[in-house]
């Protein structure tokens, strides 16, 4: 997929820039952290079109675990003074397969065939306000996302009609909000994070929690673990000229290790 290739293009130079924009002197300032990690997410498409709902889609990880195609998750981050920046780079492809109850217009036992790929990247800047290890940040950037969605449904027996909508784009939201960190009892941490987007979406919101335990002789590395929460409203016509709007939320569990040196 072009789109990851992109973004993996954009993170290399945006590490490279950074690690070569600093001298040997001005290096030992800089700290830098790459985050590897596994958002345990579960994907929920909420799709309604003319204003009517049509089809509310729920994938859970158990179920991406054994129909995504491939996965991508990385952190990387770097902090010199008050300021700092970081990327952000999730990739998730998956199809999913299932006959729902009676909703609705549907009636009982439609057959819904979703195929999502999904590259989302974040690239931004903060500001701590005060000059501590830990504190209060302010933060700014973009978010992309990369979304290729279909949507089949088949009406079972004896009725018989298919229908299939579908819509790709790549949308970017300006976002804004607050990052905080502290440290508590011995060689634990905490951190939680709040922002609004808005762009080409109608409106963005994504809010987490972590917890960090450090490793290490020193001890600088850490254990992560935490919940994320990410929405999109989305707004697109279908082929056949009805205007359909959809939502998108990703949430679930997240576990990674923080490198920092």
């Amino acid at each position: 997929m072009h789109t990851i290739r992109t973004y993996s293009l954009l993170t290399m130079s945006l590490l490279i820039g950074g690690l070569t924009s600093a001298s040997p002197a001005s290096a030992e300032d800089w700290n830098w952290s790459v985050v590897p990690y596994v958002w345990a997410t579960d994907i929920s498409i909420d799709l309604f079109v003319s204003d009517d709902p049509v089809v509310g889609a729920d994938v859970s990880f158990s179920d991406l675990m054994d129909k995504k195609d491939s996965a991508m998750q990385l952190h990387f981050e770097g902090q010199r003074g008050r300021g700092g920046f970081f990327v952000d780079v999730t990739y998730l492809a998956l199809s999913s397969a299932q006959a729902t109850g009676a909703r609705p217009p549907l009636p009982g036992g439609t057959q819904i065939e979703t195929d999502l790929d999904t590259a989302l990247a974040e690239a931004g800047g903060f500001y701590r306000l005060s000059g501590d290890t830990h504190g209060l940040d302010l933060i700014f950037g973009a978010r992309m996302l990369d979304l290729d969605l279909s949507v089949s449904f088949s009406l079972p027996p004896p009725l018989i009609g298919t229908q299939r909508l579908s819509g790709g784009d790549t949308l970017t939201d300006g976002f804004a909000g607050l990052r905080y960190s502290t440290s508590f009892a011995e060689r634990w941490e905490f951190m939680a994070r709040g922002d609004l987007g808005a762009g080409d979406s109608d409106l963005a919101w994504n809010a987490s929690v972590y917890f960090g335990y450090a490793v290490g002789k020193e001890p600088q590395n850490l254990i992560l673990f935490g919940y994320r929460h990410l929405q999109f409203e989305l707004k697109e016509s279908s082929a056949g000229g009805q205007r359909a709007e959809t939502d998108l939320t990703f949430s679930g569990p997240a576990l990674g290790f923080a490198f920092r040196f």
